[in-house]
């Protein structure tokens, strides 16, 4: 169904699934089933967070490149480009170490290239997690949109204050190359205590809408699963405009194709009635 927001200019197509694993599943089956259809050698530019939203995915993702023929597997790993939507920077002022696996490159080592590599040679696809990095989101940007730009953005919020990346609440949707640096919430940190020696870089919010915008089949999937989200999807649904002190309610405004999968039935009851 279609959900518009609260001036009429913009939809977000919800679409519910039983569970995480199946949202993972049906997320993963599309876009195995786009990757399969490209001419070989166009890049296909995967946008994905970190943390629990992305791994039902990922998993699933693995999977099913691994029934494919190995032909096939490796048309498909060369044409894949992780772009990781933001990283965490150490006191030192750089991108925490690869090794750590709650950063960009060392989650994303663990969730799709460990797993992928147990049955396909993927050292071309480490040289192609690409994070946004101090000083050079811009750049990152760039190299995207002059590739044909993102067709698959992956969306993910928290529990508590619906930021989205390090774009945290009262900030703005559109940041300069230095606020793209950023403290940490002290919501963020409350909540993620061992992440209080960071900071954190990221794309801001339209980095992500004009990312997509430049891709003719380009799309932002927004994923909510689980019972402790269930009052962000809440207010998501109850205030249809975007607004700087909720970060997540930015994509009632993007213009961009924008679906919302989750899994919670009593909210999705009552957006039916609101609708």
């Amino acid at each position: 169904m279609l959900v518009k927001s609260s001036n009429q200019k913009h939809s977000i197509s919800l679409r519910f699934s039983n569970s995480a694993d199946l949202i993972g599943e049906i997320l993963a089956g599309e876009v195995v089933s786009e990757m399969l259809k490209l001419t070989p050698g166009t890049l296909y530019f995967m946008g994905l967070p970190t943390g629990r939203t992305p791994i039902p995915f990922l998993k699933s993702f693995v999977s099913q490149i691994s029934s494919l023929d190995s032909g096939l597997q490796k048309d498909l790993i060369r044409s894949l480009s992780i772009i990781v939507m933001d990283d965490l920077v150490d006191a030192s002022g750089k991108n925490i170490s690869p090794d750590i696996e709650f950063g960009a490159f060392g989650f994303m080592r663990k969730h799709l290239l460990e797993p992928l590599g147990q049955f396909i040679d993927c050292k071309g696809l480490e040289e192609r997690i690409f994070f946004p990095k101090p000083g050079e989101v811009g750049n990152l940007k760039k190299f995207v949109l002059e590739n044909g730009g993102m067709p698959f953005q992956m969306i993910a919020t928290d529990p508590f204050e619906g930021h989205v990346a390090q774009n945290f609440p009262n900030a703005p949707f559109r940041k300069t190359e230095a606020e793209k640096q950023v403290p940490l919430s002290r919501e963020f940190i409350r909540h993620n205590p061992w992440a209080e020696q960071y900071s954190g870089v990221t794309f801001d919010l339209v980095d992500f809408s004009e990312m997509v915008a430049a891709h003719p089949c380009g799309r932002i999937v927004v994923v909510i699963s689980g019972a402790t989200k269930r009052d962000i999807l809440a207010k998501f649904f109850q205030n249809r405009s975007a607004s700087e002190d909720f970060p997540l309610s930015y994509f009632w405004s993007c213009e961009c194709p924008t679906e919302l999968h989750t899994d919670q039935t009593d909210v999705t009851a009552d957006i039916t009635k609101l609708s």
